[in-house]
């Protein structure tokens, strides 16, 4: 399947009988209703190889286990990474990197193997697990046999609920966040849950710390440093919209390089060389900045919006089409992919089995609007009848012109 979606359905398809041909062929071979339930999920987990009562302790911890599926003990709480494959990050060698390495419980009588992600993103991660004290992680390329086709597909179909169960959801950054972006998190940490506060103060500081210098700088030059920490590449992905949509609590993780002595005593969520902070802190100290933004703020508002989607609830077709438009500048190896992040970050109730649609063959706008006629419809597809005629589409229009609510007529009985 290749990205089509600035193609008009004529030229995708010829005619509007072909292009219903496919939308029921589609429908038909690869819908799927969403179940939801609480039956287990029997995922592998990483986990300290020789796990003590006070294993977070030992910052020196180089062995872990592979868990076997469904081993993850009654009520034990986990953590997800989100990262990119291919993260790219320094090790300074002042750091104490383990040599980590890992050993599979499912094939006991083998050694140790080494680990398959980024060692600071695993670094990094375990030094969140052992922040918030849970012993568990999950990682996609320790936890999912790669070369195992079925394994593969089994996991990308519950994907959402893998981020959804997991306690904590943790993306791992590789740019460098300033002193002066610091101090900013911290001004907002002092108005709690406030999401737009008049202006900061700077009382309550702890003894001897003087940020208001730090913070002068970050209003002088925020939208530059807002848009270095968003070019990271972790912001591309479109896999993020779903991991951040579907997981109980999100943490964006960043290094801080050598940080001063007044930032380092500021009250943050200090991880090991990272600190820690959410998608609102972010938005949030935008409105420290002055009252009218630069013309060049345009595009680090965008993105933060971008990133901020999935806060609230979605729904109609306007939310889909800035879902759409949003994963559209984000990257993504397999194409069908976005089918699933689209369909999983809408809520919709139906999806579609994006590795059977994986083929050539397939459109991606066709199946994105066999996607979206699928939910809208609702009482009138079933999964015993997904043979629907469609009429009076229009074929000179691409996908994006349907997802932004123009007018569409479903079976020719009025328009939306």
């Amino acid at each position: 399947m290749e990205r089509d979606e600035r193609r008009r359905f004529r030229d995708i398809h010829g005619s509007r009988e072909n292009l219903v041909s496919s939308i029921n062929d589609i429908l038909e071979k690869a819908l799927v209703e969403v179940v939801e339930d609480d039956a287990p999920l029997n995922l592998r987990f990483i986990t300290p190889y020789r796990l003590s009562t006070d294993w977070w302790t030992n910052e020196n911890c180089s062995e872990y286990a592979l868990t076997l599926p469904g081993e993850l003990p009654p009520g034990q709480e986990y953590i997800s990474v989100s990262y990119t494959w291919a993260h790219s990050q320094e090790i300074d060698t002042s750091w104490r990197i383990p040599d980590y390495c890992i050993k599979d419980q499912a094939t006991p009588d083998a050694p140790f193997r080494l680990i398959n992600c980024s060692t600071m993103v695993f670094h990094r991660a375990w030094c969140f697990a052992r922040a918030r004290k849970i012993p568990y992680i999950w990682i996609d390329q320790e936890c999912i046999y790669q070369n195992d086709a079925e394994d593969k597909e089994r996991h990308l179909q519950i994907m959402d609920k893998i981020y959804k169960r997991s306690k904590w959801t943790v993306a791992v950054l590789s740019t460098e966040v300033p002193d002066t972006m610091l101090s900013a998190l911290a001004l907002h940490s002092h108005y709690g849950d406030q999401d737009h506060p008049a202006k900061p103060r700077f009382e309550n500081r702890p003894d001897g710390v003087v940020i208001s210098p730090l913070y002068d700088d970050f209003k002088k030059n925020s939208v530059k440093i807002l848009s270095s920490i968003l070019s990271d590449r972790w912001f591309k992905r479109a896999w993020r919209f779903q991991e951040k949509r579907c997981a109980s609590a999100y943490v964006l993780l960043a290094p801080v390089g050598n940080k001063s002595d007044a930032a380092a005593q500021l009250p943050l969520d200090w991880i090991g060389n990272d600190v820690g902070f959410s998608f609102r802190h972010m938005c949030v100290i935008t409105n420290f900045r002055m009252p009218r933004p630069p013309p060049d703020a345009d595009d680090v508002h965008r993105l933060l919006g971008e990133s901020f989607y999935g806060e609230g609830e979605l729904s109609g077709l306007s939310a889909c089409w800035f879902l759409f438009r949003a994963m559209e500048r984000c990257d993504n190896p397999i194409c069908s992919d976005r089918l699933t992040i689209y369909a999983n970050v809408c809520g919709f109730r139906y999806k579609l089995n994006s590795t059977i649609l994986n083929d050539i063959k397939y459109s991606y706008s066709t199946c994105m609007l066999a996607l979206i006629v699928a939910n809208e419809v609702k009482g009138k597809l079933t999964l015993d009848s997904t043979r629907i005629a469609l009429s009076k589409l229009d074929l000179d229009q691409n996908v994006e012109w349907y997802l932004d609510g123009k007018i569409w007529s479903l079976d020719g009985k009025g328009t939306k």
